[in-house]
């Protein structure tokens, strides 16, 4: 690539422009290599041909220089530090770097097509052609292939998800030589990541690093070269074909990249099988050696809808509105009331340590007492004795922040600032009262509830009495339509496929026999001495280090974000489960306690039954679960039955699936070996024989289970799907430590307020199921507007 230079434009002459530079040369310069000066005064198109300034600081190669360099647009942003607009943009040189608005100028040759509404008798007029952008590349180029196949998807390409406090995290890419790598993010900005593509086991995360040498690249978070997106990986192959004059594979009924031996990412589609399964794209989804034939609910997120029109803001507004209004017609916001401890009783003279006399004054019930179940569970400890209060403080420097913290103060007077503080005054007070009944979130509005109007309820307790707490069904929308029936189960239980079965409690493996226990005789505080706490621990520590997540477990009953590789909870071969209170109060018994928040099923006015919460639900809170009859995958494809409430048990499947995404597998790989010889091996660098779950279960016959809720289940059925959604799912194993069998368990994503319906993302891929379609209006903005 050869810098820009400034100069002035003299006049226009036959082959270009003739220039002067600043040193008093004159040439004749091709107009494709000429740039205004003066910034653009508005924001430029994707498509755009630009000469744009690489500052010193974005240099990640030693072949290019600081200075100004042409290429084009790929997509306009707020610059999520300054929150100034930036561009993304593809180099020439097939590199991308993220450009302030101040650094771009426009190249004077830009795509061009006619304008048939101008076309008169004096002229032919044209006018700008964005989407025609790949014309002006070199013919046989990538950046001509790729160009051509994303302005086509253009704004709909889709991008790797890539938080920005997951740095250092691997991902699955190829490198320039074509072949398959797990790359290390250093940096994220905003449209652009920083790859370092590590030799051999090489771990290095320094940047700039003086010690190593280092191969580094700016790539764009959309680029076909992250395995992860094989969609836009089977796009840019299509362009590719499409442009050498070949079928598309489409056509010709190839799936996964039909590359030609001449690309540098022909060695990609030789990879094994196994990598290509369970992927984004509907054509990889499907597994070697069966046909997918039913819908099925994962935990994984379901990748972005193609080639479908997705809805308008507008149209969002409306379902929202909508939803609004149903709420509001249904429901009446109440505030309870706050008991004034200290009118009521005398607080204790300052005393050294708590202990149970602190409550003696408190007439304390239990916490599944009915005359809490209407109001929030964190309204509990304030109903006895307890007070909660925000403390605000502002600096004296003008223009600070104003801070502010949750103070607990319990029944004699002691204030406590944090879980540890109440946790100990609980032991050694012997409260009634647990952990997770408090919460240090600012934004919770612990008063508020969202209370059923009379005239809309339909029945006043769905789930039969076999919840701890009743749930209304209320509809207002469509009066006459009668109430869903359900074979109401807080557990899930092998289902029968067929009368002749015989009717099973459990599978083989849903016993005491296939669980270990603690034999922890207090609330398992300690993972020190608890054997399931130090379960957990083990097997995030035989994750690959950029699988693990800095929590392990459950913290004060609240999970801050997913653990792949699933959670041991105690069960009832644990002594801390040797009656009900003591398994109440046991810090890893989360998911199979009962519900504790006050939930109403509705009728929505466009996706059937859904679920509201009542009170403010804060991040990390355990919700409901998912239940129903347990099928293998073998059963339900023998006997194929209604697919609407399918929810694969894919514990397995989502460890596997993060691999594939950070490129596990492809750590230490030799670039002289061709992938698609080179056999799977069952041994790691050190020798030691690697676990392969595929195979494992695979010869012990059934491999994956399904939940099926159509008959069978409880209130997590009504659930509906959101692009946005506000719950995840995590896998718990309580009643087995059979990793197929883990229970579906829904916890809070975000601050859920009273009256939100709750929602998650069902992961359908799209695609997997001939004529068979889906559309999605759940109203959010992010909504994709198809789910099959």
């Amino acid at each position: 690539m050869i810098p820009y230079v400034n100069g002035k434009y003299i006049s226009k002459v036959p082959g270009g422009s003739f220039i002067k530079s600043i040193s008093g040369k004159e040439f004749t310069v091709d107009d494709v290599n000429v740039a205004l000066a003066e910034k653009p005064k508005g924001k430029c198109h994707a498509g755009t041909r630009v000469s744009a300034r690489i500052g010193a600081q974005q240099l990640c190669s030693k072949a290019i220089r600081t200075g100004w360099y042409s290429g084009t647009v790929l997509e306009c942003m707020n610059d999520k530090r300054t929150g100034k607009p930036c561009y993304t943009v593809l180099f020439d040189g097939d590199f991308t770097i993220n450009i302030g608005i101040d650094h771009v100028r426009v190249l004077v040759e830009q795509p061009l097509e006619v304008n048939p509404r101008k076309r008169t008798s004096e002229g032919v007029h044209y006018q700008l052609a964005y989407k025609n952008c790949w014309q002006l590349q070199p013919k046989g180029s990538n950046i001509r292939f790729f160009m051509r196949a994303y302005m086509e998807a253009y704004p709909d390409w889709e991008k790797m998800r890539m938080p920005e406090r997951e740095n250092f995290k691997r991902v699955a890419v190829e490198n320039k030589r074509g072949l398959p790598c797990s790359a290390i993010r250093l940096q994220l900005d905003n449209g652009c990541a920083l790859m370092r593509f590590p030799k051999g086991t090489e771990n290095c995360t320094k940047w700039p690093c003086a010690e190593h040498e280092h191969e580094d690249e700016w790539m764009f978070r959309g680029d076909p070269r992250f395995l992860a997106l094989n969609e836009n990986r089977l796009m840019f192959e299509n362009a590719k074909i499409s442009e050498m004059g070949g079928e598309s594979s489409s056509d010709s009924g190839i799936s996964m990249m039909p590359a030609t031996p001449s690309s540098r990412r022909h060695r990609v589609q030789n990879l094994p099988v196994e990598r290509a399964t369970r992927s984004s794209t509907p054509e990889a989804a499907v597994a070697p050696g069966r046909k997918v034939q039913t819908a099925r609910k994962t935990s994984r997120r379901a990748a972005s809808a193609r080639n479908h029109k997705k809805p308008s803001k507008e149209v969002n507004r409306q379902i929202q509105q909508t939803n609004k209004d149903t709420m509001e017609r249904e429901c009446e916001f109440i505030l309870h009331d706050l008991p004034e401890w200290a009118e009521r009783y005398c607080r204790f003279e300052p005393h050294d340590e708590c202990g149970k006399k602190c409550i003696e004054q408190i007439r304390e019930r239990d916490p599944a007492h009915v005359s809490y179940h209407n109001m929030s569970p964190y309204l509990i400890p304030l109903k006895c004795g307890w007070s909660r209060v925000r403390l605000c403080t502002t600096l004296k420097q003008k223009g600070a922040p104003r801070l502010s913290r949750i103070i607990y103060q319990a029944p004699c007077g002691e204030s406590y600032y944090d879980f540890a503080s109440i946790f100990k005054f609980l032991q050694l007070s012997g409260s009634l009262l647990t952990i997770d009944l408090f919460t240090f979130e600012e934004q919770l509005d612990l008063l508020v509830y969202a209370q059923p109007r009379k005239e809309y309820v339909k029945s006043p307790d769905f789930c039969q009495d076999m919840e701890n707490i009743r749930i209304p069904v209320l509809n207002s929308t469509r009066p006459e339509e009668p109430i869903p029936t359900l074979i109401y189960s807080r557990v899930s239980r092998p289902g029968r496929i067929t009368s002749d079965v015989p009717e099973r409690e459990r599978f083989l493996t849903q016993s005491k026999e296939f669980c270990s226990g603690c034999s922890c005789v207090d609330d398992c505080s300690d993972p020190t001495k608890c054997d399931c706490l130090k379960l957990n621990i083990s097997t995030m520590e035989r994750l690959f280090e950029t699988l693990r997540i800095d929590q392990i477990g459950y913290k004060h009953k609240l999970i801050s974000e997913i653990a792949c590789a699933g959670i041991f909870e105690c069960n009832d071969n644990c002594k801390c489960h040797r009656n009900r209170e003591s398994k109440k109060k046991c810090l890893n018994t989360v998911v199979q306690l009962d519900m504790k928040f006050p939930l109403q099923l509705f009728r929505t006015p466009e996706c059937g039954w859904g679920v509201r919460t009542t009170v403010d639900i804060p991040k990390g809170a355990f919700i409901a679960n998912y239940c129903g009859d347990i099928y293998t995958d073998a059963e339900i494809e023998a006997h194929p039955m209604p697919d609407d409430y399918y929810a694969d048990l894919d514990l397995v499947d989502s460890v596997e699936n993060e691999k594939r995404k950070q490129g596990i597998d492809l750590i230490g790989l030799d670039e002289n070996e061709v992938p698609h010889k080179r056999k799977r091996s069952t041994k790691n660098d050190a020798g030691k024989v690697k676990f392969s779950f595929d195979d494992y279960f695979k010869e012990g016959g059934d491999h994956l289970f399904i939940v099926d809720a159509m008959k069978r289940g409880n209130i997590g059925k009504f659930f509906n799907h959101s692009c946005n959604p506000n719950m995840f799912v995590q896998h718990v194993l309580v009643d087995t430590h059979d990793i197929r069998l883990p229970w579906v368990s829904f916890f809070a994503k975000r601050h859920i307020h009273a009256g939100d319906e709750l929602c998650w993302n069902y992961g359908y891929q799209i695609g997997t199921i001939t004529n068979k379609f889906l559309y999605c209006k759940c109203g959010s903005n992010k909504c994709e507007g198809r789910l099959l």
